[in-house]
């Protein structure tokens, strides 16, 4: 099994070898994204783009966004094609679970296990806090352009 794997990468700033397995990383990544039909990358995508979009520079990394998200329980993730609103409900839901429960919160792991997520070179709460208030007026814009859009219909249907 090649995602076995790992590597070792020297660090010149601590002077030694730091051991990674991006294999099993992508493997452990892939395998959930095949359980929950997708979902598990649409939602890693919708977060690196809020993120990329508002040109952030203190909101989670790619990588603890894709750690982060692998942790979701896979019922949060369980939606069918169409159903993509939901889905980033279900998002919003999980990262501010994450903040409440702060002990659950820096027990995660990253997939491939060679760290926790929330430490000291990885997320922090702090990080955590500004993507859920990225994610939350994202989820905002979008109730107000469902809103519109509902009175619009409302207001073309015909009355007898």
């Amino acid at each position: 099994m090649k995602y076995l794997r790992g590597i070792a990468v020297y660090d010149r700033d601590i002077g030694k070898r730091v051991f990674n397995k991006p294999f099993l990383h992508n493997e452990k990544i892939d395998q959930k994204d095949r359980k929950v039909n997708g979902n598990l990358r649409k939602c890693i995508r919708l977060l690196k783009s809020i993120i990329y979009d508002e040109e952030e520079k203190n909101a989670l990394s790619s990588y603890d966004i894709t750690s982060i998200i692998h942790c979701m329980p896979e019922p949060m993730l369980a939606y069918n094609r169409g159903q993509e609103l939901q889905l980033i409900k279900s998002c919003n839901e999980y990262l501010n679970y994450l903040l409440r429960d702060q002990e659950h919160c820096i027990s995660l792991s990253v997939p491939n296990g060679t760290r926790k997520i929330f430490c000291t070179e990885g997320a922090s709460l702090n990080k955590l806090r500004i993507t859920i208030k990225l994610l939350q007026d994202l989820l905002s814009e979008i109730e107000i352009g469902l809103s519109k859009s509902f009175r619009k219909l409302a207001d073309a249907r015909i009355r007898y």
